[in-house]
């Protein structure tokens, strides 16, 4: 029990320090498309630590995953807030819209997964659509968090608000993309692993 403690608080540790040096390190955990404003990469190591956290540690367990979806994406929402005050983005110093977003992005991770995987038999098909969605949530979710604020912004910044909710789709389009191809491809080769092989949830 020990052993397996200090094995995921050093999990913990690695993926915490993975999204700080993502984020930290220009056009890597950011990537600017336009002055001011840029899309995000940081959510494919939000999943793959998700799903790795709750396969491994949660025993892929119905609520498995949570707690560490909702660690990863709060360290991804505090760093995006971080980065947005480096760098001038206004819209995203705004707590209720770096923070609040990615920490609801979090805990659905865990939930979209065990709902493809009892839908789809193939490791594939349900990592690859576990990234599409939660993806796509998160970008919702950003993009109605900036919606609901969009009145205090557009007062600040003028029309910068509407700027940002018409190119997030297109943003967001790119995300899925990157996320499906890296971040499934990658969790894909760890389910092939003994040691990620997720143990059966048939009798939750």
């Amino acid at each position: 029990m020990q052993k397996e403690r200090v094995q995921e608080m050093t999990f913990l540790a690695m993926f915490i320090a993975i999204i700080v040096t993502m984020a930290l390190i220009p056009n890597i955990g950011f990537l600017v498309w336009i002055p001011g404003f840029g899309g995000t990469t940081l959510h494919i190591p939000v999943i793959i630590g998700t799903l790795y956290g709750g396969i491994r540690f949660g025993r892929g367990t119905l609520h498995g995953g949570l707690k560490y979806g909702i660690i990863f994406g709060l360290v991804f929402g505090v760093f995006s807030m971080i980065v947005a005050f480096q760098f001038g983005v206004v819209v995203f110093q705004n707590p209720f819209v770096a923070i609040v977003p990615r920490v609801i992005f979090g805990a659905l991770i865990w939930y979209i997964f065990m709902g493809m995987k009892r839908l789809f038999d193939n490791n594939i098909v349900y990592v690859s659509l576990t990234f599409l969605l939660a993806t796509l949530a998160h970008t919702i979710i950003v993009i109605s968090a900036v919606i609901l604020s969009a009145g205090f912004y557009r007062e600040m910044v003028g029309d910068f608000a509407n700027v940002l909710i018409g190119v997030m789709p297109l943003n967001g389009t790119i995300e899925i993309t990157l996320a499906v191809l890296i971040g499934g491809g990658v969790t894909i080769r760890l389910l092939a692993s003994e040691y990620f092989n997720p143990p059966s949830t048939e009798n939750e």
